[in-house]
């Protein structure tokens, strides 16, 4: 491994593994907690963002939602057809069909299995890449667009640092700054969740180091793992101390069997890609550096 021009940056994206596991074990070492204190007002804005309401076409069908959803209204408003709107949902029919057809596919096996996942999140990445135009468009087990350092912390392996390129089930990436990740669960001991934290704690000191013209404001990673029943576990990850590299989460319990809280998840990563991709901060310095740091690693 080549000597880093930008050192500063490694201990950010650098996992110390524990007996060469990324297991739960490897959390505490590597200063990822569970954040436990009144929820700070950077994270209140955040969700609020999630949350906003967006406006739909008047002629729009949205049967399958209005009588499965009593919620429905909180999340959407009609707009005159025809009159475009900055905070409108394009093709709306196209999220409806694919929440309907992901609970169909659940509905009918009662269990959550890779295979429906992966539809879902092809359909809904390229759902993505056709209304907000983005170029980082990644399909299922693609590759992440930089890599992490392990350090091998082993009898065998004691001092010894590896490049590990992760891998997700999915992810969404702009300007090569990953900002929202998939686990579908494939082990038993859930060790692939344990897994993601500790990469989405790397993105997120990574970012809190490249964003740092707001010190108020850290950088959100959102890591979704989502279980075979069904359930998915949504982490809000931030390191709140940019001189301090411990970082916090928040957890979130969703049960995407519900057609409202599969929707109400479907919502927020709408609206998720919509604030990453409208609220880019130098886009060209972040991208030139995520990749000199890669070169480098």
């Amino acid at each position: 491994m080549a000597d880093a021009g930008r050192p500063e940056l490694w201990p950010s994206i650098t996992i110390k593994a524990v007996q060469g596991s990324f297991g739960r074990a490897a959390l505490a070492p590597n200063g990822i907690s569970e954040f436990l204190d009144t929820e700070p007002e950077f994270l209140n804005e955040f969700r609020s963002k999630l949350g906003q309401r967006r406006r739909i076409q008047s002629d729009a069908d949205l049967s399958f939602f209005q009588e499965n959803i009593p919620e429905f209204g909180e999340y959407f408003q009609h707009a005159p057809k025809d009159v475009e709107q900055s905070d409108s949902v394009s093709n709306i029919h196209v999220l409806c069909h694919l929440a309907s057809a992901f609970l169909a596919k659940c509905w009918k096996s009662s269990v959550v299995n890779e295979d429906h996942v992966r539809y879902f999140f092809d359909e809904l990445g390229s759902y993505f890449h056709s209304v907000f135009g983005l170029r980082e468009h990644h399909a299922f087990h693609s590759d992440w667009p930089f890599s992490l350092i392990v350090n091998a912390n082993s009898i065998e392996r004691e001092g010894k640092h590896y490049r590990h390129t992760p891998r997700s089930d999915f992810h969404l990436s702009v300007d090569r700054l990953v900002s929202l990740l998939v686990e579908v669960q494939s082990e038993k001991s859930e060790g692939d969740r344990y897994r993601m934290l500790l990469q989405a704690a790397c993105v997120a000191r990574l970012g809190r180091q490249l964003l740092d013209d707001d010190e108020s404001n850290p950088f959100i990673v959102v890591a979704l793992y989502v279980k075979n029943n069904g359930t998915a576990l949504r982490y809000l990850v931030f390191q709140p101390d940019r001189l301090d590299p411990n970082v916090s989460y928040i957890e979130d319990v969703q049960d995407w069997t519900q057609p409202s809280q599969l929707f109400g998840a479907l919502f927020d990563m709408y609206n998720l890609t919509s604030v990453i991709q409208n609220e880019r901060r130098s886009p060209g310095n972040i991208r030139n550096r995520i990749e000199s740091l890669d070169a480098e690693v």
